[in-house]
């Protein structure tokens, strides 16, 4: 038998309902973390009806942050107490309702 090994792109939306339970919400598969594919994913979570969104974690991917606050307008909000995260360490506060 002859296998092969494929890196794989995979993301993942978590989602968090009023009375703190946990859903996931979408999950992806692509050839890589391309610009196309993280905003294919994140705008497939607008067309199904996502919105409202407080908080992004990420692992530090500069070009995920950038497509989440472009994606949900995060330029055009005042900044309040909600927040986009990276697990790094780094912090903006700012609002994110699509």
């Amino acid at each position: 038998m002859n296998y092969q090994i494929v890196s794989r792109a995979v993301v993942v939306a978590t989602g968090i309902t009023e009375d703190g339970g946990r859903e996931v919400l979408g999950l992806m598969v692509g050839d890589s973390e391309s610009e196309a594919f993280r905003k294919e994913f994140l705008r497939s979570l607008r067309e199904r009806g996502l919105s409202g969104v407080r908080l992004v974690v990420t692992d530090q991917h500069a070009g995920l942050l950038a497509d989440a606050e472009e994606l949900c307008h995060l330029g055009d909000l005042p900044a309040g107490g909600d927040q986009i995260k990276d697990t790094a360490g780094g912090t903006r506060a700012d609002s994110c309702g699509a």
